[in-house]
């Protein structure tokens, strides 16, 4: 069959995780970075979902 047609950059969807420690497994000094860096970029897009979930009610002065 072959290998499949190559495919151009951004064509498919990526889910980056960050890396899980367990007891037994530590986090390495890379793995831990490599988390803040993910979870800096969430940051600013998480709040945005937060606001437009709370009611109206809740977002009004008081």
């Amino acid at each position: 069959m072959g290998e499949p047609p190559a495919m151009a950059d951004g064509d498919d969807p990526v889910v980056v995780t960050g890396f899980e420690a367990t007891r037994a497994r530590k986090l390495t000094p890379g793995e831990k970075e490599a988390n803040r860096v993910l979870a800096a970029g969430r940051a600013p897009v998480k709040r945005d979902f937060v606001i437009a979930a709370l009611p109206p009610s809740f977002n009004s002065a008081h």
